[in-house]
């Protein structure tokens, strides 16, 4: 990829040791800027000191190979590999035999792609809140950390686009670069999906996702979708968490307040109306499980949207 602004990464910060899976101590931070929201570069390193941030970061491999640290764990990165860091988890670079690597590294906010994700804590968030619409309940949660190998360089060539509209800026640019961003979440997702027989679907769990969400304003219960649909209980129970990472209950508990999110960010309604409006009598209890899920009450989550 051409890129006349490539530069060799200047590291003046002080290092920090590494002691076994440990990090002792990590620099966070701050790239980005509080109203693009979004920032992309690319540099030459030969090592990258560990470091923790509070955005989402995807870092692509143009030349060279590298060991990359993440929370304890090593493992090695080459041209071609690019990686999800998720907020807040630990990572760093060295370069094998005092060698050179280079990386373009794409930071955003979770709310950069969808203005309802404002405090969102983790990149799941942004697939379950975003992608949910395109997934059909198939999308593997655990698509943050895992190490993809870019095949057909079709995620190069997106990031290539991305970075001359960063650099020009031209009209429009931060809803072409958004509009990148979700091509590249699901160019990811199908290359955790087909032929993965670690993320494969089950026919129950795929049926159910679609009852949930064609029903999840009502009350219902994990028996009263088993007895829709005819499976028992416990199977359900079980192969339901395998499948998507979380339990029924939780699963409903997201959607519904993803739901009450889209309502606060989108309309004036009284928040005790949104609350029933998705399945939750109880306002307290309404209250405490969104702040639960996002970190915010709804009352200062509608705030913090509206700023």
């Amino acid at each position: 990829m051409e890129n006349k602004q490539t530069k060799k990464s200047k590291d003046t910060s002080t290092r920090t040791k590494r002691s076994g899976s440990s990090v002792n101590k990590a620099r966070v931070l701050k790239y980005i800027d509080p109203i693009e929201k979004i920032h992309t570069f690319t540099r030459i390193h030969t090592e990258v000191s560990p470091h923790i941030h509070r955005f989402l970061e995807l870092a692509y491999v143009l030349e060279g190979t590298a060991v990359h640290g993440m929370n304890g764990v090593e493992a090695v990165i080459k041209k071609g590999d690019y990686i999800i860091i998720d907020l807040g988890d630990v990572h760093y670079y060295n370069a094998p035999n005092n060698g050179q690597f280079m990386i373009q590294n794409l930071l955003f906010l979770p709310e950069f792609v969808d203005r309802m994700l404002i405090n969102a804590q983790s990149f799941s968030e942004v697939l379950n809140c975003y992608l949910v619409k395109c997934s059909n309940g198939k999308t593997p949660l655990a698509i943050a950390n895992r190490i993809f190998h870019d095949d057909d360089g079709r995620v190069k060539d997106i990031l290539s686009h991305l970075l001359n509209e960063y650099e020009q800026k031209k009209l429009g640019y931060l809803e072409a670069i958004r509009c990148d961003i979700i091509e590249i979440i699901i160019e990811t997702i199908r290359k955790a999906s087909p032929g993965n027989n670690s993320f494969a679907v089950s026919k129950s769990t795929e049926y159910i996702c679609q009852y949930i969400s064609n029903h999840f304003k009502e009350s219902i219960t994990l028996t009263d979708v088993c007895n829709a649909t005819g499976y028992s209980v416990p199977y359900v129970s079980r192969r339901f968490k395998e499948e998507n990472g979380m339990t029924f209950s939780r699963y409903l508990q997201q959607m519904r307040i993803n739901e009450a999110r889209r309502l606060l960010f989108e309309s004036n309604a009284k928040i005790i109306d949104i609350a029933e409006h998705v399945g939750y009598s109880d306002i307290k209890f309404f209250n405490t499980l969104f702040k639960k899920l996002t970190g915010k009450t709804p009352r200062e989550y509608r705030l913090l949207c509206r700023e």
